[in-house]
């Protein structure tokens, strides 16, 4: 009875429904009553049309970088960061 915690998911555009529905399958299975995780810009849309709730409350990051192609691949989707990317899994 619990919240899942989601690390990260990816998958192509055109398949994020089902990639997402299974996702919630296999939490309910496992006793979960929730997920939780960090949205991606991109698949805003199908979460919402599956009533996801979010809200904008952090964790944030800025991202600085002396070559502009690596903010580029951030900010068009190529690049991306996990939770497994930061403290989160440190458990400060």
């Amino acid at each position: 009875a619990g919240i899942a915690h989601v690390l990260q998911i990816a998958a192509d555009p055109a398949g994020i429904g089902d990639v997402l529905d299974h996702l919630f399958y296999q939490a309910a299975q496992q006793g979960a009553v929730a997920v939780q995780g960090r949205l991606d810009p991109r698949f805003l849309q199908v979460l919402s049309d599956k009533y996801c709730v979010m809200h904008r409350r952090g964790p944030w990051f800025l991202l600085k970088a002396r070559r502009a192609e690596l903010l580029r691949s951030f900010e068009s989707g190529d690049a991306v960061f996990s939770r497994l990317d930061g403290e989160w899994a440190l458990g400060f």
